[in-house]
């Protein structure tokens, strides 16, 4: 086992200057609060039954929402499969400008969306379910939303499921085989402790994960320190069989000087071809053998927030009837015991709409 440490300036004066396009809004005296959620008027999906023994396929919904009050804001649809035990999902997603088309008031949407059904599923009558919320006219009134799925959508007189024919079904989840901290640089040399009172450190990881059937997607881990405050995401690289049955990814995170002393945790997420998740706590680690803490030592930890210094934006007002006008913001911000992670500025309408941007 091994400890890291370095030494570093723990103090940052942060000078950013943002372009913020402002969108022209639509004014409060056209949104009006029904308490209504927005309702469908017209759906289709195509293909209603679907062969993916061989090849992943594609399933196009296309539906119409509407609103009596305010503007739609948001809607989404998935496919669900028909096995609780093992569920699965296919998300619906837009293809560039064709996916939403909206009126001039924002109250009546068409939506295009596609997804794709990969081989290895589990076969049977997935379900379609779609949510639609609306726009509140003020900040302190809740969003009306629906979400119906399968025969809900069917009572309504619309097509609500999709037949599916697949091979082999992939109903397990990736399973990790070696998890283990490392010095960065090393995939063997471990680390179980890590010294940050003299600056950030860098801490690597190494781990190997398999999934016999559809492969692995993607996995995530993070970091959580003691009281679950700080979060630390680990990236890098990965290197996988050319099925991705089998990946191994060598990846870091760095841990600043004012972390908080302790027993810190891993939490890894993976997920494969079909959507089958495996998410392993520290103490599921702890079960399978691998490291499940890292021990991190600091001495002084960082309680104070960081100062703004100096805060300005130009012009003072714009005007937006003929289109998007652009903001210029600039601010100073001092930390003087750690390094500023981000910032960020919203500006607010009387109206309750909101556009932010971040400093970099």
């Amino acid at each position: 086992m091994g400890t890291a440490s370095s030494r570093g300036i723990s103090r940052l004066i942060f000078l950013s200057v943002a372009l913020l396009a402002v969108q022209g809004q639509q004014g409060s005296d056209s949104c009006v609060n029904d308490g209504q959620a927005p309702t469908i008027t017209t759906l289709s999906i195509s293909p209603t039954s679907t062969d993916v023994t061989n090849r992943a396929r594609e399933v196009r919904v296309r539906f119409t929402v509407t609103d009596t009050g305010a503007p739609i804001d948001l809607c989404s649809a998935s496919l669900r499969s028909p096995d609780r035990q093992h569920p699965q999902f296919v998300v619906l997603s837009g293809e560039a400008e064709d996916a939403r088309s909206c009126s001039s008031d924002g109250r009546t949407c068409d939506m295009n969306l596609l997804g794709t059904v990969r081989p290895n599923v589990v076969s049977g009558r997935w379900s379609l379910e779609l949510s639609c919320r609306d726009s509140p006219c003020e900040p302190s009134q809740p969003r009306n939303e629906f979400v119906l799925a399968g025969e809900q959508l069917v009572a309504l007189g619309f097509p609500g499921h999709v037949n599916v024919e697949s091979g082999e079904p992939d109903v397990e989840a990736p399973v990790v085989r070696a998890f283990r901290f490392v010095e960065v640089g090393s995939t063997t040399e471990t680390l179980d402790t890590v010294h940050v009172q003299d600056g950030p450190v860098t801490i690597g990881l190494f781990y190997t994960v398999t999934d016999d059937i559809s492969g692995i997607e993607s996995c995530l881990v993070t970091l959580r320190s003691p009281d679950a405050a700080v979060r630390a995401t680990f990236t890098g690289t990965e290197s996988c069989s050319s099925n991705r049955r089998r990946c191994s990814f060598t990846q870091t995170t760095t841990l600043q000087s004012n972390s908080p002393s302790g027993a810190w945790e891993p939490v890894v997420f993976c997920r494969d071809g079909v959507q089958n998740r495996a998410l392993l706590s520290s103490d599921d680690l702890n079960q399978l053998g691998f490291p499940f803490r890292l021990n991190v030592i600091t001495l002084v930890p960082d309680n104070t927030p960081p100062e703004l210094l100096q805060f300005s934006f130009k012009p003072p007002q714009v005007n937006i009837a003929s289109g998007p006008a652009v903001v210029e913001t600039s601010i100073v911000v001092l930390d003087v015991e750690s390094v500023l992670a981000d910032c960020s500025v919203m500006f607010h309408s009387g109206e309750g709409q909101q556009v932010g941007v971040g400093l970099a």
